[in-house]
Parts: structure tokens; sequence; C-alpha cells
């Protein structure tokens, strides 16, 4: 993961590029154009996989299951509700790796009779922003290591520390995407510029600068993924 760039950094340049519009960053007449724009490009974005927000296998998320619980929410682990999408689960019983089911939910509950049915899981599903598994563990624990991606925040942009941080990924991987959008936005909303809001459109087919760093940056987490084998078709 890159480092090194931090949201002072793009804040200062999207004024710039904007034709020297000082007024707009934090200490200007319109102190939260640039700051706003940038939040925004971010949550837009938040919800696609790129390289940076996905799971690491270094650091993998795991949950630690609880006797007789089938439902895992953000109360068990704040990172539950920011997952965008799961690849798998898989879970550890003793020493052997396990690979759980993906199902429907209904299927979880459904088969689920509270108190009559427990051992290590087989299955698993996603509803209302929870992992539900079956069956329900028994005093017995274990470890459901899960693979996907998550949204990541951006800075904190009302903080000076925030504004300093320079690790974070939005001002470094996705540094050109969330400037390019950032500006795409001032330019539709604000200064109402024709020339810039084309400039920077992140329309598809558009040819605008945010629509070639979106396509950049997903193409590398595309590329990094593939396999580069063709498969043949099954008639």
């Amino acid at each position: 993961m890159a480092t090194g760039k931090s949201a002072t950094d793009m804040i200062a340049r999207i004024a710039s590029e904007l034709g020297q519009r000082n007024d707009l960053a934090p200490d200007g007449a319109y102190p939260t154009v640039i700051t706003n724009a940038i939040s925004d490009a971010i949550q837009i974005y938040a919800k696609e996989r790129f390289r940076f927000n996905e799971l690491s296998p270094l650091t993998p998320f795991v949950i630690n299951t609880v006797q007789g619980q089938y439902i895992y929410t953000g109360a068990d682990d704040a990172r539950i509700p920011l997952l965008y999408k799961i690849d798998w689960i898989n879970y550890l019983l003793g020493n052997t790796p396990c690979r759980l089911e993906r199902v429907f939910p209904e299927d979880v509950y459904l088969a689920t009779i509270p108190g009559q049915q427990a051992g290590p899981p087989t299955s698993w599903g996603w509803d209302g922003q929870s992992i539900v598994i079956y069956p329900a563990p028994p005093a017995a624990s274990y470890t459901l290591t899960i693979g996907g991606y998550l949204a990541v925040a951006g800075p904190d942009l009302a903080t000076p520390a925030g504004l300093a941080d320079v690790t974070n990924p939005w001002m470094n991987d996705a540094e050109r995407l969330i400037r390019s959008r950032a500006k795409y936005e001032i330019a539709l909303n604000f200064t109402r510029n024709d020339k810039m809001v084309a400039a920077m459109s992140p329309d598809e087919g558009s040819g605008g600068m945010a629509e070639r760093a979106y396509n950049e940056i997903k193409g590398e987490a595309s590329k990094i993924r593939g396999t580069g084998r063709t498969v043949a078709m099954k008639f």
C-alpha cells in the first residue's frame, strides 16, 4: 500500500488545478467546498473493490464463534457491516482448515432450531449486515476466517491529524481517482465550469479523467487477481 501523501496535499493541488482557488480550501472563504467534494468522492467509490481494500492474508479477518450463537453482527466485530463482498469463509476444525458453503440466509433460519443442533459450522449466509451460520456452535469455539473486501474510510478532514495523515489509501493508492472526482463534483455543483465537468467526467465512455483513473485502478485489481488461464466451456 502506497503512503506519503496527505489530504492537505490533495486539497492544495485541487485548489491549484482549479485556478488557484485557495478560497475553497479549509482556511479560505468557502472552507468546506474542497473537503466536501473529497468526502463525496470517497463515499462514491468506497463500495468498489480495489487492491487496497481487499482483506489481507497477513492480517486475516477472523471471528471466534460463541456457544449457541448463529448470528454475528457489528456488535461481534465492527468490520462486519463494512463487508461489501465475501469471497469465502473457512474455519479450523482442530488444525484442519474447512470450507463453509454459502447458502441463502433463509436456509439457515429454516434449519436452525435453537438448542437442538450444535456442531462445527457447515454453511453461512449474509442477511441484514450480519453473517449467519449453521449449525450454532457447541461449547467448542471455532475460528472463522473471512476473505473478501471492506469499505475503507477516508481521513478525518475535520481534524489536523486527519488532514496530515499520510497513510490513508484514498490519498495515495487512489489519489488520482479521488482528486479527479472531487474536481468534477466542484465544477458540477459549485463553479459551474462545463469544461472542467467534461474534462473530469466519471461517466462511462466520456474519456474524462475520473473515468480513466477509475478504469486504471480497477484494472490493477482485476489483473492481479486473474489466473491468466483459459477454461474450456462445458456443453
